[in-house]
């Protein structure tokens, strides 16, 4: 297979991004303005006639080591085809022999062999009206929305204040687990509100009767996906387990589209669970290292 690699500088984003929509297996984190955010020096391989994509994200460890790795924020990416034909792995193996280390995780499009190391995605198709969809929640799901809350879910703009506010409710629930640093938040501030000038990206809140916020969270979406991407509930919506009724919420509102609503993980034990209740379906997808 004949490819070219082009360096920053000269990729035509508005073509590129033409290009990954037509892709089978076009994910958001191939998007060019999502790749200039979280690996503003990633290059374009192009391969045959625009028949596939590969974004490289690469960078040189102490200023001369050549290495591929997967940045922060980003779930999948790999190869991105129009068709799925061909893999590409024996040319994905090739471009990765020009680096001294590489830690790539493809994407869910393609089934790579056993050898592979894999990683769990979940995914839940949407191309179902809601009663069906709600029929393949799991008894804990269910159980857990029985109680009707007095709540109001509203959909806002994104700004910078908006954000600021996700990401403190997120850093007070999650905080401990996961070391959101000053410049990882500022990465997702940047990403979240570059992905709402690119009409990619939804905010909520959920509040109570008394106007209490119970929870805040930001969706990103693709002509094929919704993504479950930063969202946490606020003590207040953890004790009533507020988090169900958004997913809920979610699912009744795209429920009968063609979209696939994505959860972007987990191999954390609680969290692949959580994903699993809502009837979704595991996705794997291949790590190149």
């Amino acid at each position: 297979v004949n490819y070219k690699i082009i360096k920053n500088s000269e990729i035509n984003k508005a073509d590129w991004d033409l290009h990954i929509d037509q892709c089978f297996n076009a994910k958001v984190f191939a998007k060019s303005w999502f790749l200039d955010i979280v690996s503003p020096n990633w290059k374009a391989c192009i391969v045959g006639d625009n028949e596939a994509f590969i974004p490289i994200t690469a960078h040189l460890k102490f200023g001369f080591i050549p290495v591929w790795y997967q940045p922060l924020l980003c779930q999948q990416l790999g190869v991105f085809a129009k068709s799925s034909s061909n893999n590409y792995l024996t040319l994905l193996q090739k471009i990765k022999r020009n680096f001294f280390r590489a830690n790539i995780h493809l994407n869910d499009g393609f089934l790579y062999p056993k050898n592979i190391e894999k990683r769990a995605n979940y995914v839940l198709d949407l191309n179902h009206n809601y009663d069906t969809l709600r029929a393949n929640y799991k008894k804990d799901a269910r159980k857990n929305l029985k109680k009707p809350l007095p709540i109001t879910i509203v959909e806002e703009s994104i700004d910078v204040a908006q954000m600021n506010e996700v990401i403190e409710i997120y850093k007070s629930q999650y905080g401990d687990k996961q070391n959101i640093s000053k410049k990882l938040a500022e990465t997702i501030k940047k990403l979240m509100l570059t992905a709402a000038k690119n009409n990619a990206a939804e905010a909520y809140s959920i509040i109570n009767s008394e106007g209490n916020i119970l929870f805040k969270g930001v969706i990103l979406k693709d002509a094929k996906r919704i993504y479950y991407s930063f969202a946490a509930p606020t003590d207040l919506g953890r004790a009533v387990n507020i988090t169900h009724y958004f997913i809920d919420y979610l699912i009744k509102k795209y429920a009968g589209s063609t979209l696939l609503l994505d959860f972007e993980g987990s191999s954390i034990p609680s969290v692949a669970q959580f994903y699993a209740k809502w009837g979704s379906e595991i996705k794997a997808f291949g790590v190149l290292k």
